[in-house]
């Protein structure tokens, strides 16, 4: 399709072309609304992210593109298996009631933009947002163009611009999350490592932990943890990394860190007519760090609240509506911050439990694959009202 020519003024702008921008571009542009998606990266473009794709994730985008997962994303590894180690140390073998499908975030992200494109949606990529007047919901790049919108959607990340201009008292980076991956091909790893089963690592950091996990010829290895929490989680990475490792790495290799909003959520994202998705409101797993499924499904919920106001074109609806159209995925998150709170204050004896309760080990991985959700973990959602 023939990109046209950008106007200054839309139905609604997106910020931030990942997982829930692109969802919601499609989304909203298949409902014949005039959309434009900006994001300061040209696509495909590196992300740091272990690629899980979950039964639910996998469920969702089925529903709501009507697509094969397998043939329209490229998958580097399919494991219905798993291993929990404490630390260095082998725990136990769990087996998945589902598999989990790893993918490469550049090329997952670029199949979404696909997507959004060819729904209509207009794309403005490799141009930083540098200002927002959310009186006007007024748009100025870094290279001084102006757009406008009835509404505008962020959805730009754990570092949020659009979050910072409607909310002024954001909470410190200290109550972000850190993470830190690398890529490794299988042959430089021990040789106990060289298999094709994912590996969580539970006790190297304090409210975190480790992973390894397979795509194609190569291992993604990473780590995160609450910023506040671990002083230098840099160096306990590399120790981390020469551990695993058949050689050992310089301490002064390049290992590229990104942010997690683990503790950002907002229960009410959004402002007049301003939105928030994915990791920009906080749509985090507060046990896994997993995201991707949370942002697909805030955009769908931001598509239909969208979609209400211009039905109703009631200014004061917006917020509300999306509120409501978000319960159920709020509720799983509260819930995930109360099992985060007491799996990670203890986490050694968390693996250890796991270990030895195979029953309860099941109905975890049921939770975290969307089978039985969090909200239906029953002390744990005692008064969650959304």
């Amino acid at each position: 399709m023939a990109s046209q020519p950008l106007r200054q003024k839309y139905d609604v702008i997106i910020i931030g072309a990942g997982p829930a921008g692109s969802t919601l571009g499609s989304l909203l542009s298949t409902k014949g609304l005039d959309v434009l998606l900006i994001d300061k990266h040209e696509f495909p473009r590196p992300k740091l992210c272990g690629g899980v794709i979950t039964w639910k994730t996998r469920k969702l985008l089925k529903r709501l593109f009507a697509i094969s997962f397998e043939k329209h994303f490229s998958v580097g590894a399919i494991a219905d298996h798993y291993f929990l180690y404490e630390r260095e140390r082998e725990k136990a073998l769990q087996k998945s009631p589902e598999p989990f499908y790893f993918v490469d975030r550049e090329k997952y992200d670029l199949a979404l933009v696909s997507l959004a494109k060819k729904s209509g949606c207009q794309t403005l990529f490799g141009s930083p947002v540098a200002d927002l007047d959310p009186q006007n919901n007024l748009i100025i790049t870094k290279s001084g163009e102006r757009f406008s919108s009835q509404i505008i959607v962020g959805a730009d990340g754990a570092n949020s611009l659009v979050r910072k201009k409607i909310f002024k008292s954001v909470r410190p980076q200290t109550q972000l999350a850190v993470a830190f991956q690398t890529c490794v091909p299988m042959d430089r790893l021990k040789r106990a490592y060289q298999n094709f089963v994912p590996k969580i690592f539970a006790g190297l950091v304090s409210r975190g932990y480790g992973w390894m996990f397979p795509h194609e010829d190569h291992c993604l290895i990473g780590l995160w943890g609450l910023v506040r929490k671990n002083r230098n989680i840099r160096k306990t990475f590399i120790e981390f990394l020469n551990n695993i490792y058949a050689s050992k790495i310089e301490r002064k290799t390049l290992i590229p860190a990104g942010l997690l909003p683990i503790r950002q959520l907002l229960t009410r994202p959004g402002e007049r007519k301003i939105l928030l998705a994915g990791d920009a409101a906080g749509f985090v797993d507060a046990l896994t760090g997993e995201g991707i499924h949370y942002a697909h499904q805030s955009a769908e919920s931001a598509a239909r609240a969208i979609h209400d106001f211009f039905v109703s074109q009631e200014d004061g609806s917006l917020v509300q509506s999306y509120q409501q159209h978000l319960s159920p995925l709020l509720k799983e998150l509260i819930v995930s911050q109360r099992l985060s709170t007491l799996a990670y204050s203890r986490l050694r004896y968390f693996a250890y439990f796991l270990m030895k309760n195979p029953k309860f080990s099941s109905r975890l991985a049921e939770t975290i694959h969307g089978i039985k959700g969090y909200s239906r973990l029953p002390l744990l959602s005692i008064g969650v009202r959304p």
